[in-house]
C-alpha cells in the first residue's frame, strides 16, 4: 500500500504543478481518505494533502467546499503544534481568507483575534496589533454597532485579553485603515500561497 500511496502522491503533485487543480483535487481527496485511515489525522502527510486540497479548492473558486477542510487543517495543526506555531498561524490565516471569500466576516474577525492572541503570546506585538486591526476591519463589514467594541469584547476572553483590549483602544480610528492594509496584504499573499 505504501508504494501505491507514493505513486498517487507523485501523480497528485504533478497534476498540481501542471495547474490541473480539479484533477489534483481528486487524487488529493483519495490520498486524504487513505492517509487518515492508515496514519491518522495528525500525520504530516495527511495534513500536507489536506493543505493541498484547500489550495486546489481556492484555485477553483470553491470556497464553501474549502471551509470545513481549512477549519480541520487549522484546528488539527493548533492541537498538534500549539496556537503560536507558524504553521498553526498560517493555517488559521487560510481559514480567515476562506471565511472572507464566503462572506463570513464575523468569523474572520474572531479568527483574527485568536491570531492576535497567539502572536502576542509569542512576543510579536506588532503582528498582534495588525491582527487586532484586521479583526476590527472585518467586524466593520457586518457590525451595526461600533466594531471596536465588539472586537474588544471578544478579545477580553483571550488569554491576553487585557493586552488585546488595550491594542483595540490604541489602534482606535486607525484600525480600519490598518485593517484594510492587512486585508489587502492577505489577498496578495493568498495569490502566492
Amino acid at each position: 500500500m505504501t508504494a501505491d500511496l507514493a505513486s498517487q502522491q507523485t501523480t497528485a503533485q504533478q497534476l498540481f504543478q501542471s495547474q490541473r487543480y480539479d484533477d489534483a483535487l481528486g487524487v488529493f481527496t483519495v490520498l486524504r481518505k487513505l492517509r487518515r485511515r492508515q496514519e491518522g489525522a495528525a500525520s504530516a502527510m495527511y495534513l500536507s494533502n489536506l493543505h493541498s486540497s484547500v489550495y486546489c479548492l481556492h484555485q477553483l473558486g470553491r470556497f464553501a467546499e474549502a471551509l470545513p477542510l481549512v477549519e480541520e487543517l487549522s484546528t488539527t495543526r493548533e492541537r498538534a503544534l500549539g496556537p503560536g506555531d507558524p504553521s498553526s498561524i498560517d493555517a488559521k490565516r487560510w481559514w480567515v481568507w476562506t471565511c472572507r471569500k464566503v462572506g463570513d466576516f464575523s468569523k474572520a474577525s474572531d479568527l483574527e483575534v485568536e491570531i492576535a492572541d497567539a502572536l502576542y503570546s509569542a512576543g510579536d506585538t506588532a503582528g498582534a496589533e495588525r491582527a487586532v486591526a484586521t479583526a476590527v476591519y472585518y467586524e466593520n463589514q457586518t457590525s451595526t454597532g461600533q466594531p471596536e467594541d465588539v472586537v474588544a469584547a471578544r478579545a477580553a476572553t483571550a488569554s491576553n485579553g487585557d493586552k488585546l483590549k488595550g491594542m483595540v483602544k490604541k489602534v482606535g480610528g486607525g484600525a480600519l485603515a490598518a485593517g484594510v492594509t492587512a486585508a489587502f496584504e492577505g489577498v496578495v499573499g493568498g495569490l502566492f500561497d
